[in-house]
């Protein structure tokens, strides 16, 4: 399905990027085009660095336990 979408996606862009060729686009239509995937990409990267800081929180704590595992070994 993503593989649909991005077909589809690419297609659209490639008839708006004739239409503006050939000067037969808006430029606020683009600004607000513009204004929106950005948003929607600042929204990603938030959660993305969200998810990244717990995966780094859990990633240390795993490593705390295996250091104390570790010591039970040696022991």
């Amino acid at each position: 399905m993503n593989t649909f979408m991005e077909k589809t996606l690419d297609w659209l862009l490639d008839k708006e990027e004739q239409a503006s060729s050939n000067c037969k686009i808006d430029t606020k239509s683009i600004d607000k085009q513009i204004k929106q995937v950005t948003a929607r990409k600042e929204k990603y990267q938030q959660e993305v660095d969200k998810t990244l800081h717990e995966l780094d929180h859990i990633l240390e704590r795993l490593q705390e336990i295996k250091k104390k595992n570790m010591s039970c070994k040696e022991a």
